[in-house]
Protein backbone atom coordinates (compact mmCIF):
# COMPACT_ATOMS: atom_id res chain seq x y z
CA UNK A 1 0.00 0.00 0.00
CA UNK A 2 2.88 2.23 0.94
CA UNK A 3 4.48 1.85 -2.77
CA UNK A 4 0.98 2.77 -3.73
CA UNK A 5 0.42 5.81 -2.00
CA UNK A 6 4.19 6.64 -3.21
CA UNK A 7 3.62 6.09 -6.93
CA UNK A 8 0.47 8.12 -6.70
CA UNK A 9 1.88 10.81 -4.95
CA UNK A 10 4.86 10.70 -7.96
CA UNK A 11 2.48 10.64 -10.43
CA UNK A 12 0.15 13.66 -9.38
CA UNK A 13 3.55 15.60 -8.89
CA UNK A 14 4.40 14.80 -12.49
CA UNK A 15 0.97 16.06 -13.63
CA UNK A 16 1.43 19.37 -11.56
CA UNK A 17 5.00 20.01 -13.01
CA UNK A 18 3.83 19.48 -16.47
CA UNK A 19 0.62 21.89 -16.18
CA UNK A 20 2.88 24.41 -14.38
CA UNK A 21 5.37 24.30 -17.25
CA UNK A 22 1.91 24.75 -20.08
CA UNK A 23 0.86 28.57 -21.12
CA UNK A 24 -1.82 29.92 -22.68
CA UNK A 25 -0.95 29.61 -26.58
CA UNK A 26 -2.34 31.14 -30.49
CA UNK A 27 -1.33 29.03 -33.12
CA UNK A 28 -2.37 30.85 -36.80
CA UNK A 29 -3.20 27.51 -38.83
CA UNK A 30 -4.10 29.49 -42.06
CA UNK A 31 -3.62 33.16 -43.69
CA UNK A 32 -6.12 33.15 -46.70
CA UNK A 33 -5.71 35.84 -48.95
CA UNK A 34 -8.20 34.40 -51.41
CA UNK A 35 -10.72 37.55 -50.69
CA UNK A 36 -7.82 40.77 -50.77
CA UNK A 37 -7.84 42.79 -49.41
CA UNK A 38 -9.64 41.18 -46.98
CA UNK A 39 -7.42 39.08 -45.10
CA UNK A 40 -9.23 35.69 -43.35
CA UNK A 41 -7.18 33.70 -40.35
CA UNK A 42 -7.71 30.30 -39.09
CA UNK A 43 -6.38 30.18 -35.71
CA UNK A 44 -6.87 28.62 -32.07
CA UNK A 45 -6.62 29.67 -28.59
CA UNK A 46 -5.62 27.26 -25.52
CA UNK A 47 -5.51 27.90 -22.31
CA UNK A 48 -2.76 26.81 -19.84
CA UNK A 49 -4.37 23.09 -20.10
CA UNK A 50 -4.52 23.05 -23.72
CA UNK A 51 -8.22 23.64 -23.35
CA UNK A 52 -9.59 25.40 -26.08
CA UNK A 53 -10.70 29.00 -24.66
CA UNK A 54 -14.17 29.77 -26.75
CA UNK A 55 -15.90 33.30 -26.81
CA UNK A 56 -13.05 35.29 -27.45
CA UNK A 57 -13.92 39.07 -29.08
CA UNK A 58 -12.07 41.58 -30.28
CA UNK A 59 -11.10 43.02 -26.98
CA UNK A 60 -9.36 39.93 -25.75
CA UNK A 61 -7.64 39.17 -29.58
CA UNK A 62 -5.48 42.00 -30.71
CA UNK A 63 -3.88 42.09 -35.05
CA UNK A 64 -0.79 43.69 -35.86
CA UNK A 65 0.45 44.18 -39.76
CA UNK A 66 4.16 45.96 -40.24
CA UNK A 67 4.00 46.70 -36.33
CA UNK A 68 0.26 48.93 -36.74
CA UNK A 69 -3.12 47.99 -35.04
CA UNK A 70 -5.21 46.48 -37.15
CA UNK A 71 -9.30 47.25 -37.47
CA UNK A 72 -11.14 43.44 -36.74
CA UNK A 73 -13.97 43.36 -38.84
CA UNK A 74 -15.35 39.78 -37.92
CA UNK A 75 -13.84 37.40 -35.05
CA UNK A 76 -16.17 34.18 -35.02
CA UNK A 77 -16.17 30.54 -34.45
CA UNK A 78 -14.96 29.11 -38.01
CA UNK A 79 -18.11 26.05 -37.42
CA UNK A 80 -20.84 28.10 -36.96
CA UNK A 81 -19.71 30.39 -40.31
CA UNK A 82 -20.34 26.86 -41.59
CA UNK A 83 -16.50 26.28 -42.61
CA UNK A 84 -16.46 22.53 -43.11
CA UNK A 85 -13.15 20.66 -41.95
CA UNK A 86 -11.09 18.43 -44.17
CA UNK A 87 -8.81 16.08 -42.27
CA UNK A 88 -6.71 13.28 -43.17
CA UNK A 89 -5.66 10.31 -40.47
CA UNK A 90 -1.81 9.53 -41.76
CA UNK A 91 -1.41 6.15 -39.20
CA UNK A 92 1.27 4.42 -38.57
CA UNK A 93 1.08 0.50 -39.08
CA UNK A 94 4.96 -0.38 -39.10
CA UNK A 95 5.53 -3.87 -37.63
CA UNK A 96 6.29 -2.00 -33.88
CA UNK A 97 2.50 -0.90 -33.77
CA UNK A 98 1.54 -4.60 -32.45
CA UNK A 99 1.23 -3.85 -28.69
CA UNK A 100 -0.56 -0.56 -29.46
CA UNK A 101 -2.80 -1.12 -32.91
CA UNK A 102 -6.00 -1.91 -30.48
CA UNK A 103 -5.43 1.28 -28.91
CA UNK A 104 -5.13 3.41 -31.86
CA UNK A 105 -7.64 2.16 -33.61
CA UNK A 106 -10.05 3.20 -31.06
CA UNK A 107 -8.65 6.61 -30.55
CA UNK A 108 -9.14 7.27 -34.20
CA UNK A 109 -12.43 6.01 -34.52
CA UNK A 110 -13.38 8.55 -31.12
CA UNK A 111 -11.81 11.42 -33.19
CA UNK A 112 -13.76 10.96 -36.10
CA UNK A 113 -17.12 10.42 -34.12
CA UNK A 114 -16.17 14.03 -32.33
CA UNK A 115 -16.32 15.77 -35.92
CA UNK A 116 -19.16 17.74 -37.03
CA UNK A 117 -21.16 16.42 -39.42
CA UNK A 118 -20.66 18.87 -42.50
CA UNK A 119 -16.84 17.47 -41.79
CA UNK A 120 -14.73 15.26 -44.46
CA UNK A 121 -12.20 12.42 -43.35
CA UNK A 122 -9.83 10.42 -45.37
CA UNK A 123 -7.38 7.85 -43.87
CA UNK A 124 -4.06 6.57 -44.49
CA UNK A 125 -1.66 3.67 -43.09
CA UNK A 126 1.78 3.27 -44.09
CA UNK A 127 4.90 1.00 -43.29
CA UNK A 128 7.15 0.83 -46.15
CA UNK A 129 4.31 1.77 -48.35
CA UNK A 130 1.43 3.90 -48.42
CA UNK A 131 -1.90 2.56 -48.52
CA UNK A 132 -5.22 5.04 -48.88
CA UNK A 133 -7.77 3.06 -46.76
CA UNK A 134 -10.27 5.65 -47.07
CA UNK A 135 -11.27 8.09 -49.52
CA UNK A 136 -12.66 11.47 -48.05
CA UNK A 137 -16.06 10.72 -47.01
CA UNK A 138 -18.84 12.49 -44.32
CA UNK A 139 -19.79 8.40 -44.39
CA UNK A 140 -18.53 8.10 -40.40
CA UNK A 141 -19.40 4.37 -40.81
CA UNK A 142 -17.23 3.92 -44.05
CA UNK A 143 -14.46 5.86 -42.36
CA UNK A 144 -14.78 4.31 -39.34
CA UNK A 145 -14.66 0.09 -41.34
CA UNK A 146 -11.40 1.71 -43.04
CA UNK A 147 -9.54 2.28 -39.61
CA UNK A 148 -10.62 -0.82 -37.99
CA UNK A 149 -9.41 -2.79 -40.94
CA UNK A 150 -5.70 -1.56 -41.19
CA UNK A 151 -3.77 -4.12 -41.25
CA UNK A 152 0.16 -4.29 -39.83
CA UNK A 153 3.32 -4.23 -41.52
CA UNK A 154 6.71 -3.53 -41.61
CA UNK A 155 9.31 -0.77 -42.06
CA UNK A 156 8.37 3.33 -41.56
CA UNK A 157 7.48 5.61 -44.83
CA UNK A 158 6.15 8.67 -42.59
CA UNK A 159 7.33 11.66 -44.78
CA UNK A 160 5.53 9.61 -48.08
CA UNK A 161 2.72 8.88 -46.34
CA UNK A 162 2.67 12.62 -45.37
CA UNK A 163 3.10 13.82 -48.56
CA UNK A 164 0.21 11.44 -49.96
CA UNK A 165 -1.80 13.04 -47.19
CA UNK A 166 -1.34 16.31 -48.61
CA UNK A 167 -2.36 15.04 -52.56
CA UNK A 168 -5.25 13.67 -50.74
CA UNK A 169 -6.62 17.18 -49.68
CA UNK A 170 -5.99 18.66 -53.29
CA UNK A 171 -9.31 17.18 -53.75
CA UNK A 172 -10.93 19.12 -51.13
CA UNK A 173 -12.60 22.58 -51.68
CA UNK A 174 -13.23 23.03 -48.00
CA UNK A 175 -10.84 26.21 -46.62
CA UNK A 176 -10.38 24.56 -43.46
CA UNK A 177 -7.80 21.35 -43.75
CA UNK A 178 -5.57 19.24 -41.44
CA UNK A 179 -3.38 16.14 -41.56
CA UNK A 180 -2.78 14.02 -38.16
CA UNK A 181 0.04 11.70 -38.35
CA UNK A 182 0.56 9.30 -35.68
CA UNK A 183 3.66 7.38 -35.73
CA UNK A 184 6.40 5.67 -33.20
CA UNK A 185 9.27 5.34 -35.28
CA UNK A 186 11.35 7.45 -37.59
CA UNK A 187 11.43 7.25 -41.05
CA UNK A 188 13.49 4.98 -42.63
CA UNK A 189 11.53 4.05 -46.27
CA UNK A 190 10.60 7.88 -47.58
CA UNK A 191 11.82 8.99 -51.09
CA UNK A 192 10.55 12.16 -49.80
CA UNK A 193 12.81 14.54 -47.56
CA UNK A 194 10.88 16.06 -44.40
CA UNK A 195 12.33 19.29 -46.07
CA UNK A 196 9.80 18.60 -49.36
CA UNK A 197 7.09 17.54 -47.69
CA UNK A 198 7.36 20.85 -44.84
CA UNK A 199 7.65 23.30 -47.81
CA UNK A 200 4.38 22.04 -49.29
CA UNK A 201 2.50 22.09 -46.30
CA UNK A 202 3.02 25.25 -45.46
CA UNK A 203 2.93 26.59 -48.40
CA UNK A 204 -0.71 25.68 -48.67
CA UNK A 205 -1.36 26.13 -45.13
CA UNK A 206 -2.17 23.08 -44.38
CA UNK A 207 -1.28 22.19 -40.46
CA UNK A 208 0.09 18.66 -39.53
CA UNK A 209 -0.82 17.95 -36.03
CA UNK A 210 1.51 14.87 -35.04
CA UNK A 211 1.46 12.25 -32.23
CA UNK A 212 4.90 10.38 -31.31
CA UNK A 213 4.15 7.12 -29.73
CA UNK A 214 6.50 5.48 -27.41
CA UNK A 215 10.60 6.11 -26.58
CA UNK A 216 11.44 5.44 -30.12
CA UNK A 217 10.08 8.39 -31.87
CA UNK A 218 11.89 11.12 -34.01
CA UNK A 219 10.79 13.75 -31.43
CA UNK A 220 12.56 16.82 -33.02
CA UNK A 221 11.48 15.99 -36.82
CA UNK A 222 7.65 15.56 -35.55
CA UNK A 223 7.77 18.88 -33.53
CA UNK A 224 9.09 20.56 -36.80
CA UNK A 225 6.39 19.30 -38.81
CA UNK A 226 3.94 20.22 -36.35
CA UNK A 227 5.33 23.86 -35.81
CA UNK A 228 6.34 25.04 -38.91
CA UNK A 229 3.18 24.33 -39.93
CA UNK A 230 0.77 25.88 -37.22
CA UNK A 231 -0.44 22.16 -36.02
CA UNK A 232 0.50 20.86 -33.02
CA UNK A 233 2.73 18.25 -31.49
CA UNK A 234 1.67 15.62 -28.84
CA UNK A 235 3.88 13.03 -27.29
CA UNK A 236 2.27 9.79 -25.72
CA UNK A 237 3.94 7.53 -23.49
CA UNK A 238 1.73 4.65 -23.85
CA UNK A 239 -0.69 3.43 -25.78
CA UNK A 240 -3.69 4.35 -23.54
CA UNK A 241 -2.77 8.02 -23.72
CA UNK A 242 -3.60 8.44 -27.35
CA UNK A 243 -7.17 8.47 -26.82
CA UNK A 244 -7.05 11.76 -24.87
CA UNK A 245 -4.63 13.42 -27.29
CA UNK A 246 -7.01 12.32 -30.15
CA UNK A 247 -9.46 14.15 -28.46
CA UNK A 248 -7.31 17.67 -27.42
CA UNK A 249 -6.62 17.14 -31.30
CA UNK A 250 -10.56 17.41 -32.75
CA UNK A 251 -11.26 19.44 -29.97
CA UNK A 252 -8.60 21.94 -31.22
CA UNK A 253 -10.08 21.94 -35.03
CA UNK A 254 -13.73 22.02 -33.77
CA UNK A 255 -13.11 25.05 -31.88
CA UNK A 256 -10.65 27.27 -34.91
CA UNK A 257 -11.51 30.63 -34.92
CA UNK A 258 -12.45 33.02 -38.16
CA UNK A 259 -10.91 36.28 -37.92
CA UNK A 260 -11.13 38.89 -40.82
CA UNK A 261 -9.60 42.26 -40.99
CA UNK A 262 -9.28 44.67 -44.25
CA UNK A 263 -4.69 44.80 -45.42
CA UNK A 264 -4.83 48.70 -46.89
CA UNK A 265 -2.77 48.07 -49.25
CA UNK A 266 -4.50 45.55 -51.05
CA UNK A 267 -2.59 42.81 -53.44
CA UNK A 268 0.71 45.02 -52.91
CA UNK A 269 2.68 41.49 -53.30
CA UNK A 270 4.88 42.74 -50.77
CA UNK A 271 5.90 40.86 -47.61
CA UNK A 272 3.84 41.95 -44.44
CA UNK A 273 4.75 40.78 -40.73
CA UNK A 274 1.56 39.43 -39.07
CA UNK A 275 1.20 38.94 -35.36
CA UNK A 276 -1.88 38.34 -33.09
CA UNK A 277 -2.12 38.37 -29.63
CA UNK A 278 -4.53 37.17 -26.97
CA UNK A 279 -4.49 39.87 -24.13
CA UNK A 280 -5.10 38.62 -20.85
CA UNK A 281 -6.53 41.07 -18.37
CA UNK A 282 -4.76 39.05 -15.57
CA UNK A 283 -1.46 38.79 -17.72
CA UNK A 284 -0.43 35.47 -18.89
CA UNK A 285 -1.06 36.39 -22.41
CA UNK A 286 0.36 35.05 -25.50
CA UNK A 287 1.22 36.09 -29.45
CA UNK A 288 1.74 34.10 -32.67
CA UNK A 289 3.94 36.22 -35.52
CA UNK A 290 4.16 35.10 -39.88
CA UNK A 291 5.19 36.85 -42.75
CA UNK A 292 3.18 36.62 -45.85
CA UNK A 293 2.82 38.02 -49.35
CA UNK A 294 -0.01 40.25 -50.60
CA UNK A 295 -1.27 37.89 -53.79
CA UNK A 296 -4.37 36.35 -54.63
CA UNK A 297 -5.06 32.51 -54.22
CA UNK A 298 -3.05 30.17 -51.92
CA UNK A 299 0.66 30.79 -52.94
CA UNK A 300 2.53 33.52 -54.82
CA UNK A 301 1.69 34.96 -57.60
CA UNK A 302 3.48 34.37 -60.95
CA UNK A 303 5.04 38.11 -61.18
CA UNK A 304 5.88 38.19 -57.64
CA UNK A 305 7.66 34.86 -57.95
CA UNK A 306 9.90 36.01 -61.35
CA UNK A 307 10.97 39.35 -59.37
CA UNK A 308 12.55 37.35 -56.29
CA UNK A 309 14.01 34.73 -58.94
CA UNK A 310 15.47 37.82 -60.99
CA UNK A 311 16.88 38.74 -57.38
CA UNK A 312 17.88 35.98 -56.37
CA UNK A 313 19.27 35.28 -59.67
CA UNK A 314 21.27 38.74 -59.58
CA UNK A 315 22.55 37.93 -55.91
CA UNK A 316 24.10 34.92 -57.73
CA UNK A 317 25.69 36.35 -60.39
CA UNK A 318 27.08 39.31 -58.72
CA UNK A 319 28.58 36.51 -56.08
CA UNK A 320 29.90 33.66 -58.59
CA UNK A 321 31.53 37.04 -60.10
CA UNK A 322 32.99 38.00 -57.02
CA UNK A 323 34.48 34.46 -56.81
CA UNK A 324 35.65 34.18 -60.27
CA UNK A 325 37.49 37.32 -59.88
CA UNK A 326 39.40 35.73 -56.91
CA UNK A 327 40.06 33.00 -58.41
CA UNK A 328 41.71 34.66 -61.16
CA UNK A 329 44.32 36.48 -59.28
CA UNK A 330 46.38 33.47 -58.16
CA UNK A 331 46.82 32.64 -61.95
CA UNK A 332 47.94 36.55 -62.75
CA UNK A 333 50.50 36.03 -59.57
CA UNK A 334 51.38 32.84 -61.38
CA UNK A 335 51.82 34.66 -64.73
CA UNK A 336 53.85 37.62 -63.29
CA UNK A 337 56.57 35.36 -61.62
CA UNK A 338 56.82 33.56 -65.00
CA UNK A 339 57.17 37.26 -66.68
CA UNK A 340 60.06 38.03 -64.12
CA UNK A 341 61.76 34.85 -64.91
CA UNK A 342 61.44 35.33 -68.84
CA UNK A 343 62.87 39.39 -67.88
CA UNK A 344 66.03 37.63 -66.14
CA UNK A 345 64.40 39.14 -62.81
CA UNK A 346 63.80 42.54 -64.24
CA UNK A 347 60.23 43.35 -63.06
CA UNK A 348 57.40 44.64 -65.20
CA UNK A 349 56.65 48.40 -64.86
CA UNK A 350 54.15 48.60 -61.49
CA UNK A 351 51.11 49.61 -64.46
CA UNK A 352 51.55 47.11 -66.61
CA UNK A 353 51.61 44.52 -63.57
CA UNK A 354 48.19 45.92 -62.43
CA UNK A 355 47.10 45.88 -66.20
CA UNK A 356 48.03 41.76 -66.28
CA UNK A 357 46.29 41.10 -62.81
CA UNK A 358 43.48 42.65 -63.76
CA UNK A 359 43.10 41.11 -66.56
CA UNK A 360 42.87 37.80 -65.11
CA UNK A 361 40.49 39.32 -62.85
CA UNK A 362 38.23 40.03 -65.28
CA UNK A 363 39.18 37.00 -67.38
CA UNK A 364 37.81 34.95 -64.05
CA UNK A 365 34.72 36.92 -63.24
CA UNK A 366 33.61 36.63 -66.87
CA UNK A 367 34.07 32.80 -66.76
CA UNK A 368 32.19 32.77 -63.28
CA UNK A 369 29.16 34.59 -64.61
CA UNK A 370 29.24 32.19 -67.95
CA UNK A 371 29.13 29.41 -65.71
CA UNK A 372 25.84 30.75 -63.33
CA UNK A 373 23.98 31.76 -66.51
CA UNK A 374 24.30 28.27 -68.04
CA UNK A 375 23.58 26.48 -65.18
Amino acid sequence: MKRTTAGSALLLLGLALNLAGQTKSVTLQKIDLSLLPRVQLYLTVTDEKGRSMLGLTDQEILVGLDGQPQKILALKSALSEGQALSVVLVIDRSGSMAQAIAEVRRAAVDFVRRLSLQDEAAVISFDDAVALEADFSRDRGLVEQAIEGIALGRDTALFDAVQAGLDELRGSGSPRQAVVILSDGKDNRSRRTQAEVLAEADSRSVPLFTIGLGPGIDEAGLKELAVRTGGGFFKAAAPKDLWRLYQTIAEQLTNQYLLSFDLQAGRDEKWHSLEVTLQAPAGGGASTAKSFIASLGPGVSRGTLERLEKTVKTADLIRTALLGGAAGLLPGILALLLVGLARRGQRLPLGASLALLLCFVLLGAILGTILTIGG
